[in-house]
Parts: C-alpha cells; sequence; structure tokens
C-alpha cells in the first residue's frame, strides 16, 4: 500500500512526468559529454554483474505532512510521508525532524504512506497524543487500519479503524466535547458505515449522518462569522453530502449537512483560513476552475456568502495551502502550491504568495510537484514554512521530499527523504585508469542516495563502494 493520494488528477502526473522526462534527458546528455572524454580509455567487455546490491540506489522520498508534537521530550517536528531512509536511518514513513535538523525514527514507522497527522486530547486523562492518518494497515507493527495513535512510547489502533485511507484530520466541538474527526476513502469505521468521514471520541466511532458521496481529501474548521458558530468543512470530489447536493464542498454544522454557495465545477484539494484585511474567509484550492458558477482559477475565497477569485488565480492544479508569516513586518500571507508556473500573470513556479492584493515568487520557486504546505511555530526558537511533495530543488537549494522557507531562503529538511525504486537510474557510463576523471561506474538518474552515501541524482561505484560525485 504505496499510494500518493493526491496525484490522481491527469494535469498533475502529466507535469510530474515531463518535468521527470526534462531531468532524465538532461542527464543522458551530461553523460554522452562524459562519456566522449573519457571514450578512449573504456576498454570494458560487455557482461552481466551481480556486484550491485537490492535497493543501492534510493529514489526521493516525498513529505506529505508535519506537525509539532511534545512526546514528553520536548516539542518535536513530526513528518509524515512516502519514504524508508533518510540520514541512513530505517524510518517507514514517518520521522522526527529534530532540532538539530537531523532525521530520528518513531518505532518501527507504517507500513504504508502517512498523509495526515494532528495532535488530539481525547479527555480520557491521557493527555495529548499524535494521531496518524494514511495508506497503512500496521504502525510499529500493531494493527491499525487507516488510523494509528503515538503516545511518545507505543502505537496503538483506534478500535477498528477504517476499511480504507484516512487523508485528512480535524478537531471539532459539535457541542458535545471535542472530538477527533477522521475523512477519506473510507466506508467504514470501527465497523460501523461511516461513508468517507467519521468521529472518534477517544472510545468509539459514529457516522456524520449518511456521509458523504466521494472522496474526502481536506477537513477544516471555520466560523464564517454570521452567527452559527464554528463548522466542519469537508472538501474533495463529491456531489453530495448527507444526500444534499454538494458540488466538492459542503458544511457540517454538527447536525446536517449544508451546501456552500454552489460548490466548485471540480475537485477541491486544500482548504485554509486566511484574513486578508477585509475579515477571515475560507480559501480553497484544487483543480476547478469556477466556484459558486463564478470564475476562480484554481483558487478562491469563500467569505460565509458567496464566492470570489483570488487575484486571477494560477494556470493549473493548486494542491494546498497554508498562512505564514515571515517576519518582514508585512504580517501573515497566503501561500499555495501546486502544478502551476504562473499565479495572475507572475511567474512564481510552484508556489506563491498571496498578500491580499498581489502575487509574488517564494525564493526562485521550487523544482517538483509539491503537495503540503505547514506552517509550523516554535521550532529552532521561530516559525518557518515547510513544504513537501516529489520536490527535488527549492530556489538553488537541493532538497528531497521537502524543504524549508524561513522568510528569506529556503534551507533543506536534514539531508532529504528517500525512498526506494528499482527503476530510478537512467543512464551510466564507465571511466577507467588514465582519464583525467576518478575511475569508476557513474550512474545517472532519479536519485537521491547510492548505498546509504548522500549523491543527488549522480553516483560513482568503484572497488565495491558508492561514493558522491561532486555535490551532485
Amino acid at each position: 500500500m504505496s499510494h500518493d493520494p493526491r496525484t490522481d488528477s491527469p494535469r498533475g502526473i502529466d507535469e510530474g512526468a515531463n518535468r521527470s522526462r526534462l531531468l532524465s534527458l538532461l542527464i543522458c546528455m551530461a553523460t554522452v559529454i562524459v562519456s566522449t572524454t573519457a571514450a578512449k580509455a573504456q576498454t570494458c567487455e560487455p557482461h552481466w554483474s551481480d556486484e550491485f546490491r537490492s535497493g543501492d540506489l534510493d529514489s526521493p522520498g516525498a513529505a506529505f505532512a508535519t506537525t509539532v508534537f511534545d512526546d514528553d521530550s520536548g516539542p518535536v517536528q513530526y513528518v509524515g510521508g512516502a519514504f524508508d531512509i533518510a540520514d541512513g536511518l530505517v524510518l517507514n514513513n514517518i520521522a522526527k525532524l529534530m532540532p538539530n535538523n537531523a532525521w530520528a525514527p518513531v518505532a518501527d514507522g507504517t507500513d504504508g504512506n502517512v498523509v495526515a497527522l494532528v495532535t488530539f486530547g481525547d479527555g480520557l486523562g491521557a493527555g495529548e497524543a499524535l494521531y496518524v492518518g494514511g495508506y497503512f494497515n500496521t504502525a510499529g507493527g500493531v494493527i491499525a487500519n487507516g488510523i494509528a495513535k503515538w503516545d511518545g512510547e507505543s502505537w496503538s489502533p483506534l478500535g477498528e479503524g477504517t476499511d480504507g485511507a484516512v487523508l485528512s484530520m480535524a478537531i471539532y466541538d459539535d457541542g458535545s466535547d471535542p472530538a477527533l474527526y477522521a475523512a477519506g476513502s473510507f466506508t467504514e469505521a470501527g465497523g460501523t458505515p461511516a461513508n468517507r468521514i467519521a468521529k472518534w471520541d477517544g472510545e468509539s466511532w459514529s457516522p456524520l449522518g449518511t456521509g458523504i458521496n466521494g472522496l474526502v481529501r481536506v477537513i477544516i474548521v471555520f466560523d464564517d462569522g454570521l452567527g452559527g458558530g464554528p463548522a466542519l468543512y469537508a472538501a474533495g470530489s463529491f456531489e453530495s453530502a448527507g444526500g444534499v447536493p454538494a458540488d466538492n464542498i459542503a458544511k457540517w454544522d454538527g447536525n446536517a449537512w449544508l451546501q456552500i454557495g454552489g460548490g466548485a465545477n471540480d475537485s477541491i484539494r486544500g482548504l485554509t483560513v486566511f484574513d486578508d484585511g477585509s475579515g477571515p474567509a475560507l480559501y480553497a484550492g484544487g483543480l476547478f476552475t469556477e466556484a459558486g458558477g463564478v470564475e476562480a482559477l484554481y483558487v478562491a475565497k469563500w467569505d460565509g456568502l458567496e464566492w470570489s477569485p483570488v487575484g486571477g488565480g494560477t494556470d493549473a492544479l493548486v494542491s494546498d495551502l497554508a498562512v505564514f508569516d515571515d517576519g518582514s513586518g508585512q504580517g501573515p500571507a497566503l501561500y499555495v502550491s501546486g502544478a502551476f508556473d504562473f499565479a495572475g500573470g507572475v511567474y512564481v513556479k510552484s508556489i506563491g504568495r498571496w498578500d491580499g492584493k498581489e502575487w509574488t515568487d517564494v525564493g526562485g520557486g521550487i523544482n517538483g510537484l509539491p503537495f503540503m504546505l505547514e506552517a509550523i511555530e516554535d521550532i529552532d526558537g521561530g516559525s518557518a514554512l515547510f513544504v513537501g511533495g516529489t520536490i527535488s530543488k527549492a530556489g538553488m537549494v537541493v532538497v528531497g521530499g521537502i524543504a524549508k522557507w524561513d522568510g528569506a531562503h529556503w534551507l533543506p529538511a536534514g539531508r532529504g527523504l528517500v525512498g526506494n525504486d528499482s527503476e530510478v537510474a537512467a543512464t551510466f557510463t564507465t571511466v577507467e585508469e588514465g582519464s583525467d576523471i576518478e575511475p569508476g561506474l557513474y550512474v545517472g538518474g532519479q536519485f537521491f542516495a547510492a548505498g546509504g552515501v548522500w549523491s543527488p541524482r549522480v553516483a560513482r561505484w568503484n572497488e565495491g563502494e558508492w561514493s558522491a560525485v561532486g555535490e551532485g
């Protein structure tokens, strides 16, 4: 069960595939140049070799979720995604990013991708715990279908869990005390029918009416200021909620499902609350081009009464949104990520900043397809915006699946996250003694480590060992 819950859009897939093909082509061209300069030194006889070990080449991993949790050793950033190792450690889809910017494991991790993280105290006396959702069946070797609880020392299930993936979680009080709400692709929770969304009160699962008739990608709590108090908003790819027509977004007020201004004309991937100076509003991003019948290209604003566009929108998929104050004195701004190149006509390369008036670039943008944006407080004494996904570079910084924006610079998170992929090698050439280039077999492709050695996209094999080639 190694799935990416957010890349089922044709446009998103094509974008990532095109970039991968371009990268492979560039590597191939570079290899031809190296091969030409060393051609006279090559006298290889073709043969098969069993010298390489399985899993030597590690493809880029991806981060899908992050949050801060105090596991009794102080607040620590937890990261979930699709990855196997980092810094030479076996991590299995979830890890801690320590204050010294080094990775640490979370017991034995999970047996499938982690896509949602949230902290919650169930009121039963055990204090806060970290809740983990995704495409997995076990956590730390314990059976935990789709969702699990980490208390800082051990994993435990939430009843029988769910019969499908949990893609998003939120804490909401419907008037009977705060509870954990989970949403995704499941149709049962705790063995009880619960279509794509359910409530966990610390002891048992319960449905929200008759649920939702399609995939729910994200849930969030928002108060529209119209007197009804906070409500739970669910968005994704669906047509109705509780039997009420609801195009890709709906509202649960604690008793019933309600429409949201006509919804959107295609799937919604991300939701966040942002105040652009005119009051808090709900912002949505996704594959849609209209919201409430109004043109809104891939990002839109809901103020509780109507939908409106956001500065001309973007030119392709918006995968996530977050609010972050970069410390410049201009206050919080809305950041969006996705498969786009332009926002409001400004070249922003997969991540853009909206201050309520105009779009601006974020440090040169991102190479790859980001899925996650999350502003984290009190990490290293400040705050930062983390972006995760199948990304290889942020600005001019080489990263592996996750990067950190401090408001002025892009920084890597540890030495990146890596996964295992048997098809990461794109091309290779040999260089023998007598050349100006160090002898060995040079391999290029979509990987970040070789034999545990950090070596982005190119590595050298000689005398039974891998080594890096410059900065990769």
